[in-house]
């Protein structure tokens, strides 16, 4: 039997990076195509299909010399994956479904079915993945003793052959069924994609009736299912609604309906949150989308860095109901809003921050929090994240009610004199020349902006005079995203 080439170049490895770049070379030959990246600093993603159509999103964790054989060793490195799958789960992202753990000795795959229970686990998922087995020795047991978590281990010697792994690797993408956890974090993105997908002319049913029927349907299979005969019909207690019976069966072959009394107890606790959102759409009030948010997080991560909510200041000064933070944990956040009633719809969410009402484009800085402007006084690393309103004294938008003066503002009259041009009507060119006036006020020096806006301000002809103002105190720090950064 011809040696193996594989064992051949990873005997000499010294390092664990050594180790990673021959699994990465069987990785790239096997499965041909594929990018390798690293979201929140994992050792590999692949996210591609298998030559069936089937999903493989395979996260990966290399060791140097770990003795996997052993029930603790593999539960040590299992811990760190999982403090890397609850990443993409606070997220609101797919998880990865299948993993592979290589080292110098021994390699092992498994699905992530056979760990996800454990991301229910009541422990510190702050701290850093490479942290997570010392601060968790309980945790080390409790998989190390499951019995149902038995993963064969592959020897890497003279004969290991990783076409094998890679093998393996398919077989459990293919042949296991995935289902993705319903969470608090990405229950608001799968609720939106029911309602538009499953159910048929949703916007013919109460907000508060949808919630319940989406609840019902992840809570409670016996009281809402779909009709035996009737596919288009779904069951409940109330009445039968119509659905896309095919959209519905797709959803359901995708997405776990097995949950605890805690978790159940947390979907019910925001379910006042799915309703106002559900609301506001309806009502044509502007919200922004959970995939939006999720995205601009995601954005904000690849400029600042996977830490930017715990080393800036974040300041969402048009807020609302918190759509953009509430998912996230800061360690410095403040949100501010015009209307009070807000503060209180909102209350629950972000409560490691402070919150606060304040009319952006009128009140004085004075009546900011205390502690906000001491960290402008000391030039403290800040983003400005919002999603600011975008209408106009003659016509509204998307996220505004169109009304006669809803321009006039203290800063519009600034802008004017300052001869910005027409575009001082606009309400989201207000809210960008505050923040350009703070920065010169306090003269700051680490300011940025994140920002959900219409491109005119970047093209328009009327715009010219606040886009030279603009540019010359913050530049584009990303391409693909409204990111901007003090120059």
């Amino acid at each position: 039997m011809a040696r193996s080439k594989f064992y051949e170049k990873i005997k000499t490895a010294k390092i664990e990076r050594e180790v990673e770049d021959v699994y990465n070379t069987g990785i790239t030959l096997y499965f041909k195509g594929v990018d390798i990246t690293h979201p929140f600093g994992c050792d590999g993603l692949v996210d591609t299909k298998t030559t069936t159509g089937k999903l493989l999103k395979l996260i990966i964790e290399y060791k140097f010399d770990e003795e996997l054989k052993r029930t603790t060793s593999r539960a040590k490195v299992v811990i760190q994956v999982l403090y890397y799958l609850k990443q993409f789960e606070l997220g609101g992202l797919v998880l990865p479904n299948v993993c592979l753990i290589g080292d110098i000795n021994e390699c092992f795959c498994f699905h992530i079915n056979d760990v996800i229970k454990y991301l229910d686990e009541d422990i510190d998922w702050t701290i850093a993945p490479s942290k997570a087995a010392e601060n968790n020795p309980e945790l080390i047991l409790k998989i190390a003793n499951d019995e149902a978590f038995n993963p064969f281990i592959f020897d890497v010697d003279e004969n290991f052959s990783f076409k094998t792994v890679a093998e393996k690797i398919i077989e459990l993408a293919e042949q296991v069924q995935r289902y993705v956890h319903v969470t608090e974090h990405n229950i608001a993105t799968i609720y939106d994609y029911f309602i538009t997908h499953v159910i048929k002319d949703y916007k013919a049913i109460q907000p508060n009736d949808l919630v319940a029927i989406f609840l019902g349907v992840i809570n409670d299979s016996d009281k809402y299912y779909q009709h035996p005969s009737k596919k288009s019909m779904l069951v409940t207690p109330r009445e039968n609604i119509i659905i896309d019976g095919k959209a519905f069966q797709s959803f359901f072959a995708y997405f776990k309906r097995d949950y605890t009394p805690q978790e159940k107890q947390r979907f019910a606790e925001i379910s006042d949150r799915l309703i106002e959102d559900t609301k506001r759409r309806m009502s044509g009030e502007y919200y922004t989308p959970t995939p939006f948010v999720d995205k601009a997080h995601l954005m904000l991560s690849d400029v600042f860095g996977e830490d930017w909510k715990d080393e800036y200041i974040v300041w969402d000064n048009c807020s609302g109901t918190k759509n953009l933070t509430r998912d996230y944990r800061f360690s410095h956040l403040y949100s501010s809003t015009l209307e009070p009633g807000e503060l209180d719809i909102s209350q629950r969410y972000n409560k490691e921050g402070v919150a606060f009402q304040f009319d952006f484009l009128n009140q004085p800085m004075k009546e900011l929090p205390e502690e906000l402007i001491k960290a402008f006084k000391e030039d403290k690393p800040i983003i400005i994240f919002i999603n600011p309103p975008y209408g106009t004294a003659g016509s509204g938008a998307a996220n505004t009610e169109a009304k006669a003066g809803i321009a006039k503002t203290k800063i519009n009259t600034m802008m004017l004199g300052d001869d910005i041009g027409s575009c001082s009507q606009n309400l989201y060119a207000q809210f960008l020349y505050r923040i350009i006036r703070i920065k010169k006020v306090f003269n700051l020096t680490n300011i940025h902006i994140g920002l959900f806006s219409p491109p005119l301000f970047m093209t328009g002809e009327s715009w010219q005079n606040f886009r030279n103002l603009f540019l010359d105190n913050f530049k584009y720090d990303l391409k693909s995203a409204d990111i901007f950064s003090s120059v």
